[in-house]
């Protein structure tokens, strides 16, 4: 099982479900899966490819969720960083994992623009836009499906970087089948039934907080 077929799947079962409550903002499953499709489409079109690694330097918002979803569709590999990064962080990690593109968003915009300067990646701008950077409505576009069916169980699906505390931080890859396990065994671990809520307290360049969005999915929680 990949990742975006877990989503797909859930749309399948529930699609007027709700999938995502952001504040005001709220997606049921189908319109998750069209738009995290969608966004998809508009990551390959900037060259975007299976193995990729996205670095997403967003706080925990839907077009987070978005991103992630998009990512696991067409076979990128989300790579979500601590939002209170400063520059020079920043940068060690862009060149570490080596992201071909990279989310921000206004409360990490300075500290990305100056970890980006002779990068040679592109930029995703949320929320407000920024200079330099593609705004994440213009990838959003209607069509077929993303390239699920080019993506693999074995294949990257997230690299998840340690805090450094004792050290360089350090990229932990995961797969699709990995992941998909971890989202089964939170649901075990949890006792969640069909149609479970959760809070997402933890942010999403975390373990945990990872676990709480594709539980979610595993139960069209």
């Amino acid at each position: 099982m990949t990742l975006g077929r877990l989503l797909e799947r859930a749309a399948l079962r529930q699609p007027d479900a709700p999938a995502v409550a952001d504040g005001a903002h709220r997606l049921t499953y189908a319109e998750l899966a069209t738009q995290a499709a969608a966004l998809g489409r508009g990551l390959a079109r900037l060259g975007v490819r299976r193995g990729d690694r996205v670095l997403i330097a967003l706080k925990n918002r839907v077009e987070h969720v978005l991103a992630y979803w998009a990512l696991q569709m067409i076979g990128g590999v989300a790579t979500p960083v601590n939002f209170r990064l400063a520059a020079g962080e920043l940068r060690y990690v862009l060149e570490d994992c080596g992201a071909h593109v990279a989310f921000l968003e206004a409360a990490t915009a300075d500290a990305m623009l100056g970890a980006a300067q002779g990068w040679p990646g592109r930029l995703v701008s949320v929320g407000s836009e920024v200079p330099g950077a593609v705004p994440i409505g213009e990838l959003m576009t209607s069509g077929e499906s993303a390239l699920a069916d080019r993506v693999g169980e074995t294949d990257l699906s997230l690299l998840l970087y340690t805090s450094g505390t004792t050290g360089r931080p350090k990229g932990v890859p995961r797969t699709h089948r990995n992941h998909h396990a971890g989202a089964l065994a939170h649901v075990i671990q949890c006792g969640y039934e069909w149609a479970e809520r959760t809070l997402g307290v933890m942010p999403l360049y975390h373990t945990m907080g990872i676990h709480s969005l594709t539980s979610m999915a595993a139960v069209n929680g």
